[in-house]
């Protein structure tokens, strides 16, 4: 899934464009959000100001280090929208809780409030877990729920 991101993230970046726009279905959807991460953490000034719109269909990760990026939208997206499909795995069998469709925090854009982030380093802990530097950059991102003070 990160591959197919990135190189989804280097081709909007490429193209120069003044917005960019993410339509995805399933594992694809969680690729446009984690592509939008990828602008965002790498890219240069002008990528990450760029503003993102996403379209995300049922987004399903599947197995995999995936939390810290599907669960907060990066400061860049300016709109999402998500479709999602109602009671597709409710029961309590464990291989389908990896196919549950993800929902991901607003950013503070969204929010009306503060949109600075720190991206989190790979720490020695994460490379000991055999975490990637990419899947854990969102660690420390998480907006705090809305229902929360």
């Amino acid at each position: 899934m990160p591959a197919l991101a990135l190189h989804g993230a280097n081709i909007s970046a490429a193209s120069k464009a003044e917005t960019i726009n993410f339509i995805g279905h399933s594992r694809g959807a969680c690729e446009a959000i984690i592509a939008a991460w990828f602008l965002y953490a790498y890219g240069d000034e002008k990528v990450r100001n760029t503003p993102i719109n996403i379209f995300a269909i049922d987004p399903v990760p599947g197995f995999g280090a995936w939390y810290g990026l599907l669960t907060q939208l990066p400061p860049n997206v300016a709109n999402y929208v998500g479709v999602y499909a109602w009671d597709m795995s409710n029961n309590i069998n464990g291989i389908d809780h990896a196919f549950q469709a993800v929902v991901p925090r607003p950013n503070g854009r969204m929010r009306g409030k503060d949109n600075e982030i720190h991206i989190h380093d790979q720490s020695w802990f994460n490379w000991l877990k055999r975490e990637p530097s990419w899947s854990v950059m969102a660690n420390e991102a998480q907006a705090k729920r809305s229902a929360c003070p």
